[in-house]
């Protein structure tokens, strides 16, 4: 049995080669350096104050949140594009890309009313301390009211992702992360900065900033290549965007909202309870090997799904199931084994060390069925199996995330220790639903 058959991994689309590795590695390219210059402005962040590393860690799990329902847009034009791209039907394809641009920026117009309105009762919910709360109202506020760079910039590279353009995302998105770290730096520590942008005020601003040029550059190529894009709204395809990006946006919005309540569950533990979270979060960004592998094969399965190649889909999936869990294996073992000096690069206090190490170590377990995870979501959603995704997510992220997470961190006291334990069980439980669902071979009746 081989591990990796390249002739079942790729197909040619108007003259070219797409495969499953010229998708998926500059993806993985670029998560791994963008989380890379995440890291240096978390330790720049860190260096300028663990309060305003607290502050900036609760704000982020809302705005992540909040993203999510953006990733639901993008999501659903992704699947339903990729299949219209496998029957070559460009022209109903550039139709959906152009209406999922409006809907993107009619999100962005409600986020803007909530960055107004709601922003101090959102924080007030996390029960921070007196200094802490301040800064993240603020901090919330700036990213909320901007977040339509960061949205249409996410859009643009997930068109270009559909379309085979996986590098070009690749090259932008590293470019804005490496310009958030400078400006993050400039922002925090430059003694000419106007009081507008200094602090943590300016951290938000230097994450808005940095995606300007990278935005503007990607529509540039977006036009250049002529990939399928009508800059026009087409209300019958906003039923057909939604019907499938909803259910299928629904698995990741379910763990961010859980995120945000179980973050709930610790911020009465204090500082170092957080910061714990978030430093172990930042290291754990590296390990999920994947995530990249999960996106591709969704673009590859949409790709066979327009063909009607159930046979090659099956292939597909049990390989990619078996090497990115090994891959996730060993990059977790790998993280915790060295967890001390890499939790040593934010934080000397030893409360913080100890509680980032006992959960590197769970997040071995978490991991593995975390890539059973992806895989399986992204080849269900591309078949149109939305609906049974978005039900195992809600049903294990609000039974085992929240729930036991309540249960474990909360009435038993164990903090930090069992929120993660909460998280594991939810991972394991979703992995086999989706293994038992996709060999139930039910998917293969949905219609996209």
């Amino acid at each position: 049995m081989k591990l990796y058959d390249k002739e079942l991994s790729s197909f040619m689309e108007e003259g070219r080669q797409i495969s499953l590795f010229s998708i998926a590695l500059p993806k993985h390219l670029e998560l791994l350096l963008s989380y890379a210059i995440t890291t240096v402005s978390t330790l720049i962040l860190s260096g300028y104050s663990e309060t305003a590393t607290a502050a900036v860690g609760v704000a982020n799990t809302f705005f992540l949140l909040c993203l999510q329902l953006t990733h639901m847009i993008s999501l659903g034009v992704s699947i339903v594009m990729s299949a219209e791209l496998g029957r070559k039907n460009r022209e109903r394809a550039g139709r959906i890309a152009g209406t999922g641009f409006f809907l993107a920026i009619l999100i962005c117009v409600i986020f803007l009313l909530l960055s107004c309105f709601a922003t101090e009762h959102i924080i007030k919910s996390f029960s921070l301390d007196a200094q802490t709360h301040p800064i993240a109202v603020s901090y919330l506020r700036i990213r909320l009211a901007t977040t339509i760079i960061p949205v249409l910039q996410s859009y643009i590279s997930t068109l270009l992702i559909c379309n085979g353009f996986a590098i070009i995302s690749t090259a932008t998105n590293i470019a804005s992360a490496i310009a958030n770290a400078l400006l993050c730096f400039f922002f925090l520590y430059s003694p000419s900065v106007p009081a507008f942008f200094s602090g943590t005020d300016g951290v938000a601003y230097a994450a808005v900033l940095s995606q300007v040029l990278p935005l503007i550059a990607s529509i540039l190529f977006l036009w250049r290549l002529r990939c399928p894009f009508r800059f026009r709204f087409c209300l019958p395809e906003v039923t057909r965007i939604l019907r499938i990006g909803c259910p299928a946006g629904m698995t990741t919005f379910s763990f961010s909202l859980a995120s945000f309540l179980t973050t709930g569950f610790i911020s009465g533990l204090g500082n170092a309870a957080i910061n714990a979270k978030t430093y172990a979060q930042t290291i754990m960004q590296f390990t999920p090997f994947s995530l990249a592998f999960g996106q591709a094969t969704g673009v590859l399965v949409g790709r066979l799904r327009g063909q009607k190649d159930f046979l090659r889909i099956r292939a597909l999936y049990r390989q990619n199931l078996r090497f990115t869990t090994l891959g996730n294996l060993l990059l977790s073992l790998i993280a915790f084994v060295l967890h001390r000096p890499l939790l040593s690069l934010f934080t000397t206090d030893e409360t913080t060390l100890l509680l980032g190490g006992t959960i590197l170590g769970i997040d071995v377990l978490l991991e593995v069925a975390r890539a059973i995870n992806h895989i399986s979501e992204n080849t269900l959603n591309a078949n149109g199996d939305t609906v049974c995704c978005f039900l195992t997510s809600v049903l294990c992220c609000w039974g085992c995330s929240v729930l036991l997470g309540y249960i474990f961190a909360v009435t038993l006291g164990w903090g930090l220790t069992g929120l993660w334990i909460a998280y594991t069980a939810n991972e394991a439980f979703k992995a086999i639903a989706y293994i038992i669902r996709f060999k139930s071979g039910r998917w293969q009746s949905k219609r996209i």
